[in-house]
């Protein structure tokens, strides 16, 4: 059922609310009024490095791009933009398109905006528009939950909501009290309404406020300002970034040369880095990266889990990822969609993680495949990726800045002097940097600063099957109760073991065998099979204890131990001194079997942590992710480290 109508080329009308989005007295110039001049934002942002605005209700996107207009106009130089907008219902590309076209807008304002506004679903999409060095961070879903786990502060709010009268939740004093926490000191909200709901509860949370000349037909429109310089309490201080000293366009090196080391080299050379990744082996993806294909599905769990936000997130980013890399002619990937193949118990748990982490039909459907006979669920956007060639296009597709490639380095070790990192090969060769990142999957905690780390190490085994052995056609990739089916040219994959601890990186003929019976009962195979002949491939999966990657800076664990010895009183902890790590030096591992996934959204958090800006995940499962996650779980249970 549609939520909106256009009335007209160029005004919309919520159906849901009852409510215009903008001023009959013309939606572009009343925006830019009510969120820009009245609060003579070039003035603003002039005296930041960083600005960041928090907006309630992007809508049409409308003040988006009347600031981006602002922005390039006043052409700070060497700052950066970050704008968050928050909104539950998004409005189709289709129609976005359609209305920006009727505004008769400088087309350079939204191009390349409506080319990233893709499977714009619940979660984080980070839409990054470097030549302007400025971020779009679309937070889709409730926006009391989302304030509530947002780890920022802004400068400016854009409060553009519909009415208070036909929207009363938006403008409640739960919400304006997560708005003051937020808003930094001598921060501002400016908003077109003048309601008494939105005036006393802004001044019950602290803000004062102004009534200024509004805009056309309307007299007023009100402005909020924290005067307020107490400081509210660091939230678990022991995950707080806040000391992560910011690094831009500096030099960095990435040790690893596989999806993730790929990934982060990447986003930092985009961001002006003069990037070099050293890498052991003599080309890119020799290790588990180097597998014919890896899957493209995010785990849809029953609740809304860390697990499923960050993988979801990943596959909306991942989509834009692969609507750029299309025109990469050496780019291998198929979407042919993801069968996921449910057995009668498991359908009514798929279904309501679907509902549960409101999905919508565009992305998962329940489907009766013709091939299987059985019911399960479609992802029609997903399929498979080359990860070699995901990994050879992260480094060289439309890239300004050159990428440096060492092969054939091994790192024996690592050294910090006057904030400069030195990097020592086997064959005595030393790298310099300003920062350092490790993502060089299982031996991540070789060095002295790392070996520490919890790492567990799998071991998986795919085959290739010959179409003697495995006759079909397949239209999708297959994900069944223990196993998959990727098929390619000539052959199938079917994958795949996982045995803890293992390290032989040779073929298994019993694992071979194991993996062909887990379909002799689904598909009818050569009866003559040779096993010992069936080629295939190991690798070593890197993950941790609770199946979360490992990304951020390196605590500093003198500084841990002696801080955060007493964590298991509970009544201590946000008293005490925030956070501090090794300067410089940031851990990307840990991803399991998808790296394929979860490496290109998760560079550009890594990169924002770098840059100490906003990272777009919510604090909880910004804290699930960080590698001092393993330290203050210990020191809560005083165990020391």
């Amino acid at each position: 059922m549609p939520f909106f109508e256009f009335r007209g080329d160029t005004d919309l009308f919520s159906l849901k609310y009852n409510d215009v989005y903008w001023s009959k007295d013309g939606g572009w110039a009343e925006k830019n009024y009510v969120f820009l001049d009245s609060v003579d934002i070039v003035s603003k942002w002039a005296e930041r490095d960083i600005f960041s605005i928090l907006e309630l209700g992007f809508g049409g996107g409308i003040n988006f791009l009347a600031t981006r207009k602002k922005w390039r106009e006043s052409k700070p130089f060497k700052k950066k933009l970050n704008y968050i907008s928050i909104e539950q219902n998004p409005l189709p590309k289709s129609d976005l398109t359609n209305l920006y076209g009727s505004l008769e807008l400088d087309n350079s304002l939204y191009i390349d905006f409506l080319k990233k506004y893709n499977t714009i679903e619940r979660g984080n999409h980070i839409l990054g528009f470097e030549n302007d060095n400025l971020d779009l961070h679309l937070e889709i879903g409730d926006v009391l939950q989302i304030l509530k786990n947002l780890n920022i502060e802004v400068d400016l709010l854009f409060l553009d909501g519909f009415s208070p009268s036909k929207n009363p939740e938006m403008w409640s004093i739960e919400v304006f009290r997560e708005l003051f926490r937020i808003c930094k000191t001598n921060g501002i909200f400016t908003t077109y309404s003048t309601a008494s709901l939105v005036k006393e509860n802004a001044l019950s949370c602290g803000f004062e406020i102004e009534k200024v000349k509004g805009f056309g037909r309307k007299k007023w429109l009100l402005h909020g300002f924290k005067k307020d310089e107490s400081k509210i309490g660091v939230r678990n201080p022991y995950f707080s970034l806040q000391n992560i000293f910011r690094n831009t366009n500096s030099t960095a090196i990435v040790i690893g040369g596989g999806l993730a080391g790929t990934a982060i080299a990447r986003t930092l050379s985009k961001k002006g880095y003069s990037v070099t990744l050293i890498e052991r082996e003599n080309n890119l993806a020799q290790k588990t990266s180097g597998n014919p294909a890896g899957i493209i599905n995010p785990n849809i769990t029953v609740d809304v889990s860390t697990i499923s936000k960050i993988e979801l997130n990943s596959y909306f980013h991942l989509q834009r990822v692969l609507d750029e890399y299309k025109n990469d002619p050496n780019f291998l990937y198929v979407i042919n969609g993801v069968f996921l193949a449910s057995e009668n118990h498991e359908i009514e748990r798929q279904s309501k993680g679907i509902f549960n982490h409101s999905l919508s039909n565009e992305l998962i459907f329940s489907n009766s495949d013709s091939f299987l006979k059985k019911e399960g669920y479609l992802l029609p956007n997903a399929g498979w990726i080359d990860p070699r060639s995901l990994c050879n296009t992260n480094l060289n597709y439309n890239l300004e800045n050159q990428i440096e490639i060492i092969f054939n380095s091994n790192v024996l070790d690592l050294s910090c002097e006057n904030e400069k990192w030195k990097v020592y090969d086997e064959k005595g060769e030393v790298y310099h940097s300003d920062i350092l990142i490790i993502a060089n999957s299982t031996d991540s905690n070789q060095f002295e600063l790392t070996k520490w780390l919890p790492i567990r190490k799998f071991r998986g085994q795919i085959i290739y099957l010959s179409k003697e052995i495995f006759p079909y056609f397949l239209n999708h990739v297959y994900i069944l109760d223990d196993c998959y089916l990727i098929p390619q040219k000539d052959y199938t994959i079917l994958g795949a073991t996982y045995e803890k601890d293992g390290d032989n990186l040779e073929l298994n003929i019993e694992d071979t065998i194991k993996l062909i019976n887990r379909i002799t009962n689904k598909f009818s195979l050569s009866p003559n099979i040779d096993y010992g002949k069936i080629k295939g491939r190991v690798g070593i999966r890197v993950t941790t204890p609770d199946h979360l990657p490992i990304i951020g800076p390196i605590p500093d664990l003198n500084f841990f131990h002696k801080e955060y010895h007493d964590l298991s009183n509970t009544g201590n902890r946000n008293r005490l001194k925030s956070a501090q790590y090794v300067s410089g030096l940031f851990l990307f591992t840990g991803f399991g079997s998808k790296g394929i996934l979860l490496t290109n959204y998760l560079a550009e958090v890594l990169a924002k942590m770098i840059e100490n800006e906003y990272t777009g995940l919510g604090r909880d499962t910004l804290e699930s992710i960080l590698p001092s996650r393993f330290v203050v779980r210990r020191l809560m249970k005083k165990k020391g480290y």
